[in-house]
């Protein structure tokens, strides 16, 4: 992940954009580059901060991303949630044949070759995917 970077104005993490020049608080421009080839301590004199990223466990998923400024760091918090089950196989079947013109002919087709009616070819097809 690409490393970020974010100088404190009035108390703030403010992100830097790469390529651009760094307005420091006294006033002056510094190169982009600063960010590279500087110390932790150069840039903290300048109050330049990598943004220290949060752990986030496997079995979650990230809502929401924010840098927050601690006084010695800047540190990514996250607003996370459980990672939703995989979809079942019925449920990708059933998703995948709401409204889908390609699924519908293809169902009525079946439905055709083997003499029933669709809603009955969609069941026996949605009876084989609950066997696999």
């Amino acid at each position: 992940m690409a490393r970020k970077f974010y100088i404190i104005r009035n108390g703030q993490p403010e992100p830097l954009q790469p390529r651009r020049s760094i307005l420091v608080a006294d006033g002056t421009l510094k190169p982009w580059q600063a960010t590279t080839l500087w110390s932790a301590e150069e840039l903290a004199a300048a109050d330049i901060y990598e943004e220290q990223p949060a752990v986030v466990p496997a079995d979650e998923e990230v809502l929401t991303r924010t840098p927050v400024w601690t006084g010695s760091e800047v540190r990514e918090t996250v607003t996370t949630r459980p990672r939703p089950a995989p979809p079942t196989s019925r449920k990708r079947f059933d998703d995948r044949a709401a409204g889908d013109p390609v699924t519908d002919a293809i169902i009525a087709g079946l439905a055709e070759l083997k003499g029933v009616p669709v809603p009955a070819a969609r069941a026996w097809l949605r009876g084989l995917i609950d066997e696999a």
